[in-house]
């Protein structure tokens, strides 16, 4: 039984079944490419919520000695 969306990896080609009576074929080379950005998509998603924590993480470091300082003098 085939379902909306299949795909089969062949030699050269890639055969993406859209619907039940259109087949778009794809080079490996565009896979190939499609699959990198969004691996790209992944890892700067990922180092942009590194980077946003850390901010945040310092923020509240920062408010902290803050007060600490306040409570001393």
């Amino acid at each position: 039984m085939l379902t909306a969306l299949t795909s089969s990896f062949e030699f050269l080609n890639v055969k993406i079944k859209v619907s039940r009576h259109k087949i778009m074929l794809v080079s490996r080379r565009c896979l190939d490419r499609i699959f990198s950005i969004v691996l790209l998509a992944v890892v700067l998603l990922s180092w942009g919520f590194v980077i946003y924590g850390t901010r945040i993480a310092a923020q509240w470091e920062l408010e902290k000695r803050q007060q600490i300082k306040q409570q001393q003098t």
